[in-house]
């Protein structure tokens, strides 16, 4: 651990829940500047349960999720995109079967860009 590293967010005891069932509980969590983290694990282990926690999609039960990067430490709307394997799964089915073969494009000029998919417009259909 690095303390020089600027805190980006921070998680202190979170616990989500659905109902009376406990989605995840006593959740400590620190991501700092220059970080990477995977967060692995089998289907129904907790895996989306954390990024709808971070993107502010789910309801924090107990503790806080802390994000020194934003006033008062509550990110605006479009600071935290979670971006899933369903909403890709979405936005690529109106694009070719060779989306993941770039070195294609020659075939049709129209393919989407990494730049579009993940913009504001490509993302939630907003006008630029």
């Amino acid at each position: 651990m690095n303390p020089k590293k600027a805190t980006l967010v921070q998680l202190r005891n979170v616990m989500t829940s659905q109902g009376a069932h406990i989605l995840l509980r006593k959740i400590d969590w620190t991501i700092r500047e220059g970080e990477c983290w995977a967060s692995v694990g089998p289907s129904g282990s907790g895996k989306t349960t954390i990024a709808e926690a971070l993107a502010g999609q789910r309801h924090v039960t107990r503790g806080e999720i802390v994000y020194p990067f934003a006033a008062d430490d509550v990110p605006s709307s479009g600071d935290i995109i979670l971006i899933s394997s369903e909403s890709q799964m979405d936005a690529c089915l109106d694009i070719s079967p060779y989306y993941q073969a770039r070195w294609n494009s020659a075939e049709e000029e129209q393919r989407c860009t990494v730049r579009h998919f993940l913009s504001a417009q490509g993302i939630y259909g907003a006008s630029e």
